[in-house]
């Protein structure tokens, strides 16, 4: 039985690989993204002023004939900082200006989705969760994280220390030939770390496949009906909407703003609760009509059980329900993953150098 274990978890390993050291690095680099990418960006931190945002809003649509505005996002970083997002004339694509709580432009020109540290940040965010591969890549990436989770179950049964051994098990050796301490060091490291690390990649399949669990469990979506919505004129502005949202929830934080449309006749006021697990972008969210009267609201803290589960996957999966040290877990869980799977191809090539599969 052991035996066909070892074999087992070699070449699924040897199979697996390389996806799992592109999944863990792309993580690893993924944990701090907003933090990293918003102190790329001088500027001193400045108090929230939604009106001089908003007046930084009219003077980027004066400055830029025929955009339209689209959406209005908190960088993420805690760092008062927002994203000003418009689509261009063709409406093909769309540019943000990052400003700061005082509607200071920090960036000089709009900054696309396709260009500098946030290119390369969501082509990393792309990778990590579709493949960029939609709903396809999706699908792939939670049937990885089911093979790794078995692998690491595996590995589990056959590094398990017997009674009166598990401290020396826990601790490597450098002692005999280069294949005795790779095994020693391989183990070790993987029983450090194999529970945490089943319980984040098992969050990581749920946070894939969250569309199709919600699904499941008969989450219904947010919002109100545009047929019972009567748009008026003409529309209130962007920071009286935001007053109208913030009594609410007074220890709220603002994480985005979306903008009225023909189709959706309201202002939409994502909040990000303290109580919430996610860190930078809260699902509090507040409806309110271009009249100024709130139409809706949704309390992610008093949904249903159904929904809540679904909602916590991803900020579980990245360590953010957890705290900092969530965090600073999910970051050294995705470093120890590269060192296993490193750890695990010299094996095999030290392995293999003495002849032997």
């Amino acid at each position: 039985m052991r035996a066909l274990l070892v074999r087992l978890h070699r070449y699924l390993s040897l199979i697996c690989v390389a996806f799992w050291l592109v999944q863990a690095l792309t993580g690893v680099l993924l944990v701090y993204r907003l933090e990293i990418y918003d102190a790329l960006i001088p500027g001193a931190q400045q108090p929230i002023d939604m009106a001089a945002v908003e007046q930084a809003l009219i003077r980027l649509e004066h400055d830029n004939p025929g955009w339209t505005r689209n959406s209005i996002w908190a960088s993420g970083s805690g760092a008062h900082r927002f994203d000003i997002v418009l689509d261009t004339p063709d409406g093909a694509r769309n540019s943000y200006w990052r400003v700061d709580g005082a509607g200071q432009i920090l960036q000089a020109g709009p900054v696309s989705e396709d260009s500098g540290g946030s290119h390369f940040f969501n082509t990393l965010t792309r990778l990590h969760y579709t493949l960029f591969l939609g709903d396809i890549g999706r699908w792939i990436i939670a049937a990885s994280g089911i093979l790794l989770i078995s692998n690491i179950i595996i590995a589990l049964k056959m590094a398990w220390p017997r009674k009166g051994q598990a401290l020396n098990a826990l601790k490597p050796s450098n002692r005999g030939n280069l294949r005795a301490k790779l095994f020693s060091w391989h183990r070790a490291i993987g029983l450090w770390l194999a529970f945490p690390a089943m319980i984040m990649v098992l969050f990581g399949v749920g946070e894939a496949l969250e569309d199709e669990i919600g699904g499941w469990l008969g989450v219904k979506a947010d919002g109100p009906e545009a047929a019972q919505v009567v748009a008026a004129t003409p529309a209130i502005g962007l920071n009286t909407a935001v007053k109208a949202a913030l009594p609410l929830y007074p220890a709220a934080a603002i994480s985005g703003i979306g903008f009225p449309s023909t189709d959706a006749p309201w202002y939409t006021i994502t909040l990000r609760q303290p109580a919430e697990p996610v860190k930078a972008y809260g699902r509090t969210k507040v409806w309110v009509g271009t009249d100024g009267h709130v139409l809706k609201t949704h309390d992610p803290l008093k949904a249903p059980a159904a929904r809540q589960f679904t909602k916590f996957l991803y900020p579980a999966h990245t360590g953010e329900a957890f705290g900092p040290l969530g965090r600073g877990l999910a970051f050294v869980i995705g470093l120890w993953l590269l060192g296993m799977g490193i750890l695990g191809v010299t094996m095999w090539i030290a392995r293999h150098r003495q002849g032997r599969p």
